[in-house]
């Protein structure tokens, strides 16, 4: 790991992928950043298949996020919490995401 200058730079320098889903670093970033746009998160940790974050507060349409980070990373519904609304429950409750591409 090394300093990082901007947020999404810890996604770019542990060289995040989800290969398995078709998205390499920069896509990963692309999405986190229109995620930070709509509410601002904080990455704390990445390693090569692995995001874990912090949101600054509940989106105002959690239903929607949760749909769309269950899209963005299926492992954490499928391997995860089970169902879409469970994830949602999760978000509502810690506003943090454990992201994984396994």
């Amino acid at each position: 790991m090394g300093p990082a200058r901007y947020g999404l730079d810890i996604v770019r320098i542990a060289q995040t992928d989800a290969v398995n889903f078709g998205m390499h670093t920069e896509a990963l970033v692309k999405k986190l950043r229109a995620y930070h746009a709509l509410v601002p998160i904080d990455i704390w940790h990445a390693e090569t298949d692995t995001i874990e974050l912090d949101l600054a507060k509940v989106p105002a349409d959690v239903a929607a996020f949760a749909k769309d980070v269950y899209a963005f990373c299926p492992d954490i519904v499928d391997q995860g919490v089970g169902t879409v609304s469970a994830l949602q429950r999760q978000i509502g409750a810690t506003r943090a995401l454990y992201l994984w591409w396994h």
